[in-house]
């Protein structure tokens, strides 16, 4: 707040000097009437009455006024014989208007009055205007005006203070209060405006040095969840096909194998590679919405690789692939082998039966359609099992075939961040048809 300083040392100082000028204006001393003056021609009139003229007055005659006891103005000037202008024949007493006009001046000047004694008796008053009342007029006006010339410009400055103080303090605080609310709720990406000049200067850089900091920290903090998801995700789907191999390979030996210990061994090792695919099925639907996460990066592939996936996911040597259109497709390797692995195993659990693979150039995609003849699925169900958590009605009797109705959803979320699709269909024949459209390159 040092920026406060000056605006409110220049408003004291302006305070302090009116008060002090009022200080020095009404301390010191108004002028003094001039007593002496009018003792003076009271005496010299005295002197000379009834002759007032001859009391040699007439160099104040603009500041003195003489009227008799009657109230009539007397003339301090020598009149010419026989002048009757305002006057009688003496020339000493003037004519009503005269009295009019004294009155006039009187009320005017408000002048010292002082009677006239001749013989112990008041023959005149004597008004002599000194400039004592217009001189106490003028200290009044000064003090008037200096008063307010203080109180207008302190007014002023103050009134110029309290806008300093909205431009340079309040306006702020209010941009600082909806910057900290908006950062409150989340929004990190409006910047705050940089002003050094007003008295949060330095608290609003630090204030959007926060703010960067903070989006700074959200984004590393999305990226290592991006990272930890990614990779619980592609671990819960790259894991279930080698787990699936070893069950099955399990499964074959016990059929072949004369020892008892040694089926027993076999049995052992099937239950616990259930047992782990479980565990996989729990960490994917845990992860499910994580799906996202995973990245998908297309490709030109042949689709000898395609045929290549295919015979890798195929550990029970149940699939049957016909040739496929030499062309070059698009899409993510590992994320079409993990689609492929889910619709060979889903095959391998509900139908164990054959898996018959074609392939035919379609709408500008290559459509590959794996069909097995499982008992299916119900007609109204062939959208519904791509969604997330459906199972067919038929899971639900598939002896050994555990899962969480998320397989053929990561699927369907897959295969569209590649460009393409999947769908299933009832052949007449029977069993279930699951096409996957790869766009072509």
């Amino acid at each position: 707040m040092r920026s406060l300083r000056g605006p409110l040392a220049l408003l004291t100082a302006v305070f302090i000097t009116g008060l002090a000028a009022l200080g020095l204006i009404s301390a010191s001393d108004p002028p003094r009437a001039d007593t002496a003056r009018l003792n003076d021609a009271i005496q010299r009139l005295s002197a000379v009455w009834p002759h007032p003229e001859e009391a040699g007055l007439d160099g104040m005659a603009d500041e003195l006024r003489v009227v008799d006891a009657s109230g009539n103005p007397v003339s301090l000037t020598a009149r010419t014989e026989g002048s009757t202008e305002g006057g009688d024949a003496d020339g000493q007493v003037v004519n009503q208007a005269g009295g009019l006009r004294t009155m006039q001046w009187t009320g005017e000047h408000r002048p010292l009055a002082a009677p006239v004694v001749v013989d112990g008796r008041v023959v005149a008053w004597a008004l002599l205007d000194d400039g004592h009342n217009a001189a106490v007029a003028a200290h009044q006006r000064t003090f008037f005006w200096a008063s307010a010339a203080t109180l207008t410009a302190g007014f002023l400055l103050l009134l110029t203070l309290l806008m300093w103080i909205n431009a340079r303090v309040l306006v702020p605080f209010r941009k600082l209060e909806r910057f900290a609310s908006r950062v409150a709720d989340g929004d990190l990406s409006a910047p705050l405006e940089m002003d050094r000049s007003n008295a949060f200067g330095a608290w609003t850089e630090s204030f959007d040095l926060l703010r960067t900091e903070l989006a700074a920290s959200r984004e590393r903090e999305a990226a290592a969840q991006a990272s930890k998801e990614a990779l619980i995700a592609q671990i819960g789907h790259d894991l279930r096909t080698p787990v699936a191999t070893i069950s099955a390979t399990a499964e074959l030996l016990q059929l072949t194998e004369d020892s008892p210990a040694a089926r027993e061994r076999l049995r052992v090792i099937q239950s616990k590679s259930s047992q782990v695919d479980g565990l996989i099925s729990d960490l994917f639907r845990a992860h499910a919405d994580e799906i996202a996460a995973l990245s998908v990066n297309p490709m030109d592939l042949e689709t000898d690789e395609v045929t290549a996936l295919m015979r890798e996911a195929d550990h029970g040597r149940l699939m049957e692939i016909a040739p496929l259109p030499a062309v070059l497709v698009r899409a993510d390797r590992l994320r079409l082998a993990q689609v492929i692995d889910n619709v060979v195993q889903n095959s391998y659990k509900y139908a164990g039966t054959p898996i018959r693979v074609s392939g035919r150039i379609e709408e500008e995609a290559l459509r590959l359609s794996l069909t097995d003849a499982g008992p299916g699925v119900a007609p109204d169900e062939t959208g519904l099992i791509f969604a997330r958590g459906q199972r067919g009605r038929n899971a639900a009797h598939a002896a050994g075939a555990p899962g969480q109705g998320l397989g053929l959803f990561t699927c369907a979320q897959l295969m569209e961040r590649m460009g393409g699709h999947i769908e299933a269909d009832l052949p007449d024949e029977g069993g279930l048809t699951i096409t996957l459209s790869l766009p072509l390159a």
